[in-house]
């Protein structure tokens, strides 16, 4: 009897330790399909315009072949959104004929509200390669604003344009794969906004001398070039 209990005993316990660790497993792969890309926008406006880059960090393990996200911002502060597709066209094109890249891009025309990007790699002599890296940049879009009032927080600009970055497409459709077919499509990959006024180099806020040291320092550092 106590054999048997014992037995027993050890079965369960085995079984829930390998469930335990089964579900960590699956946790831990579901944490990191998702971590694999990280998505983020850097703006700078005048009182004239404002251009956004979203950039993505892409690890070296989950390359990315294709890339879909889309920009919400205030109409009543910013129109004209124009994307300049040509920056991205080393990264993300279509086939190599002849040495030639060609544009692997959708641009979706403004509805007045927001615009969404689409790109994708395929590369025909090296189909399955992806792209990774930090700082990827994935569009560029310039606005013209509107007005010329300052921001009501001068630390914190991209409420005041009401700019968000999204996933570009819903339903069926995936927005970021990478070459092992895994999706990476959840809100979590986005990572954040920063929006400063041009030439407020240390994004406090104001337009100081400190600015010109901050970026003297990194020159020197090697930081920025």
């Amino acid at each position: 009897m106590n054999v048997n209990f014992q037995k027993i005993t050890r079965k369960t316990g085995l079984s829930l330790i390998t469930g335990v660790i089964s579900f960590f497993l699956v946790m831990t792969f579901a944490v990191s399909a998702w971590a694999a890309t990280s998505v983020y926008a850097e703006g700078a406006y005048d009182d004239t315009s404002l251009v956004l880059y979203v950039y993505a960090d892409i690890t070296a393990d989950a390359p990315l072949v294709s890339q879909c996200f889309k920009v919400t911002y205030d109409a009543t502060k910013l129109s004209n959104p124009v994307v300049d597709t040509d920056k991205i066209q080393e990264t993300w094109y279509f086939g190599t004929e002849n040495g030639e890249k060609y544009h692997y891009d959708i641009v979706q025309p403004s509805d007045g509200s927001a615009v969404i990007i689409l790109g994708g790699k395929l590369d025909t002599d090296t189909p399955t390669t992806g792209v990774s890296g930090d700082r990827v940049l994935l569009g560029v879009i310039s606005f013209d604003r509107t007005t010329t009032d300052d921001p009501d927080d001068p630390l914190a600009p991209e409420n005041y344009f009401g700019i968000t970055l999204d996933l570009g497409k819903g339903g069926n459709f995936a927005n970021f794969v990478d070459t092992a077919g895994n999706v990476q499509d959840d809100p979590s990959l986005f990572a954040g906004m920063t929006i400063r006024e041009r030439g407020d180099a240390n994004a406090d806020g104001k337009i100081t001398n400190n600015d010109r040291g901050f970026v003297r320092n990194l020159i020197y550092s090697g930081e920025y070039v």
